[in-house]
């Protein structure tokens, strides 16, 4: 919405106004008292052969250099499709998202110590087909995960076991450096319009055209300049005064970083989430914003550490025109809210709210710059 309105009217809109202006009429009279915003408009870029990589690319770029076997960072979905399969729609479908998308036809290559991605103008991506029963289909799709070679595309990968007359399952792998969670949805919803044989409007941008924008000098000094409120808030580059959490674990922690583990999920009730959301609109805040101060509290009173750093991910597509554009646009927010004993929940809770406010209007920020 807060980069609808840029668009449309031309004015600086910072995202805290949305808390603090209750009304339409409000947010109208504060567009016409407001001079115009000369922020850079994101264009359509230069076409080249290479293309510089955007800043949360590099670091998954460097994360996958470090350990080439590492699939950490696949991003796999799998989908249960019922009825007749098109083997010949599918793969034409397939076929169109590449041509439609060119993070899906790109590569990565080092030139001159520098990284670039490479936009291919003819990708083929094959489809692997099987058949197996439901117990062996879970083992097909756990294999299928694989590492990817960052310098082939296209870095998307797919296949079809036929588990039943008509019952098959759908399974797709891209490596997190061309999508984020966003571009996962624009996928999935891309494939089904396609696959129906409808036609989509053309893209207005590519990923392209986003990393040479961030790249450029004009855009480069504006996030540089959100790095004064970052620097602020993590003690201007001193290290020794960052907190570490010191989570108890049953086991030692290793030497070597892993990501083995097991995800939990829980659901909040009806009746104390309705009391959550009463309390978010009698506070002006989020649910996100009270979520996370209960949680901060929680791992205060496990720890008995009053200054945590928690990061969040933040979905980074500044411009209304890059939501239809699959790619890595997702970048991490380090969020720091030190608890005071002696304040209410209410009163730690507007902290939060300010805190999370200014953080999400500085996400552009890179965390690895950071």
């Amino acid at each position: 919405l807060v980069s609808r309105i840029i668009k449309q009217f031309r004015v600086e809109f910072p995202l805290h106004l949305l808390f603090d202006i209750s009304t339409p009429g409000d947010i109208a009279n504060y567009i016409e008292n407001t001079g115009n915003y000369n922020k850079i408009d994101l264009t359509q870029g230069e076409k080249k052969e290479y293309y510089p990589l955007s800043f949360t690319q590099k670091r998954f770029y460097i994360l996958q250099f470090l350990d080439s076997q590492n699939i950490s960072n696949n991003v796999p979905m799998v989908y249960q499709m019922d009825g007749e399969l098109d083997k010949s729609k599918l793969e034409e479908t397939f076929a169109k998202l590449i041509a439609r998308h060119e993070c899906l036809r790109t590569s990565f290559k080092m030139i001159g110590g520098e990284i670039n991605q490479q936009v291919h103008q003819d990708v083929h991506m094959s489809i692997d087909y099987a058949e197996a029963s439901e117990p062996t289909a879970k083992q097909i799709i756990h294999d299928f995960v694989k590492p990817f070679n960052l310098g082939q595309a296209p870095l998307l990968r797919a296949g079809i076991i036929k588990t039943g007359e008509n019952r098959h399952i759908l399974m797709i792998d891209l490596h997190h450096i061309v999508t984020d969670g966003i571009s996962s949805q624009i996928l999935t919803r891309d494939f089904i319009a396609l696959y129906a044989g409808k036609k989509l409007p053309p893209l207005q941008l590519q990923y392209s055209d986003y990393s040479q924008w961030q790249n450029s000098e004009a855009e480069q000094a504006r996030i540089n300049r959100q790095g004064a409120f970052w620097l602020t808030l993590f003690g201007n580059g001193n290290r020794e005064r960052l907190p570490v959490l010191n989570l108890r674990t049953d086991f030692p922690r290793p030497q070597v970083q892993n990501y083995e583990g097991v995800e939990l999920e829980f659901k909040i009730d009806a009746p104390d989430r309705d009391s959550l959301n009463q309390l978010a609109l009698q506070e002006s805040a989020s649910l996100f914003m009270i979520l996370y101060a209960i949680y901060n509290i929680l791992l205060w009173k496990w720890t008995h550490q009053t200054d945590i750093i928690i990061g969040t991910g933040v979905l980074n597509r500044s411009h209304p025109d890059l939501m239809n554009v699959i790619g890595l646009f997702f970048n991490t927010v380090p969020l720091r809210c030190p608890i005071r004993e002696s304040k209410s929940f209410r009163h730690y809770l507007t902290d939060v709210r300010n805190m999370n406010l200014e953080a999400f209007e500085n996400q552009e920020y890179p965390i690895n710059a950071l």
